[in-house]
């Protein structure tokens, strides 16, 4: 018998059938996949439409810094806390005001003329008194605690002999009495210490992370005043703008002119640093200069200066003044390019609370640095580098950034009910320690701040989201210890 070559065999329409399934399956995923592609970027692109006039200019040349900021790769979420809150869209879109002007900056410039007036620890230092001998000498010892008590980087406890080298560097004998500020600007991140020393202070040998002679640092381009130099003539005790104590000297050019320094600190051509942390690059060797968010960054003007650069370097970067000392350590200034490309503003950032949540974000996933020793920040040195970059200038530590004069409220009773409608971006505090708001989401508070540890002992060491009702300790949350809470408004 011939059989019919029309006919298929069983076998062959069952793996026909099989392939066709196949196909129409991953025609559905791909479809799925590319819609929510489509959906995601969408969503990003209104994101980026709420962002104020500045900041659409640089969201536009460095998107792939706004997206590689916000989902660091060593984040690892806390409290089980779900992805996309743990993002500022989320934030941003859960609060519908959140384009809108908190205060403009006539408004805090405001804020800051009354925290300077408040006493808070902040100086005007443009119109700075000079301090007595025995002033300056007070405020050197009130730093010089005892330190046998503490291990040396060598995990090995200070003897007195150690005490007594490092008490005869600061020099006590030699104070001077000026008259006049001598002024300098900082030339790189400059750390502020308890002694004019390097070496670290630590409370147990096995415990490096808290330097307890670090006390805080300054950013690139802050002016200083110098009140005194220690007897290795490698550092000097200043008055920064809302902190004092010991810096490298070779971190500081001094500065001749007081007019000049201002002149240059208060010409508003800069850019701001809104990054959490960037580079720029000398034109005459291409040396690396780190700048870290909230730094200013000062543009030359067209002038005799810059005419031989190329048009190509012109057409894709600032032109940027870099300060530096020549050999008789005063301060001069060399040319440098900061490229378009990185997270920066022309001006300060407009006070909205989107621009708050987004700049909150960029540190996310960072390692607590106590003192901002390294290139990390400690609780206020967050919330002051989010703050920076809208042109805030903000009291150093905890105490008395919780007095600044604006809209506060004592937390007492029910703490979650009272502070369910707070503004975003406001401030929660603490003993010793401060958080900032997010908003409150299907009935939960929530807040992102930069700490050490949880009460049930887990280390956490980051800037991380977290809910107000994060233990502190094993009767506590965090929301229980808090005292009250402020709106820079």
């Amino acid at each position: 018998m011939i059989k019919d070559s029309n006919k298929l065999n069983p076998k062959y329409l069952f793996l026909l059938f099989i392939l066709l399934t196949s196909g129409v399956i991953i025609y559905k995923s791909l479809s799925q996949y590319l819609n929510q592609k489509y959906e995601s970027k969408n969503s990003e692109d209104e994101i980026s439409d709420k962002v104020s006039e500045e900041s659409k200019i640089n969201f536009n040349i460095s998107r792939d810094c706004y997206v590689d900021a916000f989902s660091p790769n060593n984040y690892k979420p806390i409290e089980n806390i779900p992805n996309e809150m743990n993002t500022p869209k989320f934030w941003i879109s859960n609060y519908k005001n959140s384009s809108s002007l908190v205060m403009d900056y006539d408004k805090v410039k405001d804020l800051n003329a009354k925290i300077l007036e408040n006493n808070l620890g902040v100086y005007d230092l443009k119109n700075y008194s000079m301090p007595s001998k025995e002033e300056i000498s007070n405020s050197i010892k009130e730093y010089a605690v005892n330190i046998t008590k503490y291990y040396n980087d060598n995990k090995t406890k200070y003897t007195s002999k150690d005490e007594a080298v490092l008490k005869d560097n600061l020099n006590l004998n030699s104070i001077s009495s000026p008259t006049l500020p001598q002024y300098g600007l900082t030339l790189t991140k400059t750390n502020i210490r308890s002694y004019p020393a390097d070496s670290g202070a630590y409370k147990a040998s096995d415990s490096i992370f808290i330097d307890m002679f670090q006390q805080s640092s300054l950013e690139i381009n802050e002016p200083v005043v110098i009140l005194h130099e220690s007897l290795d003539k490698k550092w000097y005790f200043i008055q920064g703008y809302n902190y004092k104590g010991w810096c490298s000297s070779s971190n500081i050019g001094k500065v001749k002119n007081k007019d000049d320094l201002f002149n240059y600190l208060e010409n508003n051509k800069f850019i701001i640093t809104t990054g959490n942390h960037i580079n720029a690059y000398s034109l005459d060797d291409n040396i690396k200069y780190s700048y870290n968010m909230g730094s200013k960054i000062f543009l030359y003007e067209n002038n005799n200066e810059t005419k031989d650069i190329s048009q190509e370097i012109v057409n894709n970067n600032y032109i940027i003044k870099i300060p530096i000392k020549d050999e008789n350590d005063n301060l001069i200034f060399k040319i440098g390019k900061l490229s378009f490309s990185e997270d920066t503003n022309y001006g300060y950032l407009s006070y909205t609370i989107e621009n708050v949540l987004l700049q909150g974000f960029k540190s996310l996933g960072e390692k607590y640095d106590w003192g901002n020793k390294f290139n990390g920040r400690d609780c206020s040195g967050y919330i002051s580098s989010i703050y920076n970059t809208m042109g805030f200038r903000l009291p150093r530590d905890t105490d008395p950034m919780e007095k600044i004069p604006c809209i506060s409220l004592k937390l007492t009773g029910n703490k979650e009910k009272q502070i369910e409608n707070l503004l975003p971006g406001s401030l929660l505090f603490m003993n010793n320690h401060v958080m900032m708001y997010l908003g409150n989401y299907t009935g939960s508070n929530y807040m992102i701040h930069a700490f050490r540890n949880t009460g049930d002992g887990i280390s956490v060491n980051q800037v991380g989201v977290t809910s107000t009702k994060l233990p502190y300790n094993t009767s506590n949350s965090f929301l229980d210890k808090c005292s009250s809470v402020l709106t820079l408004k």
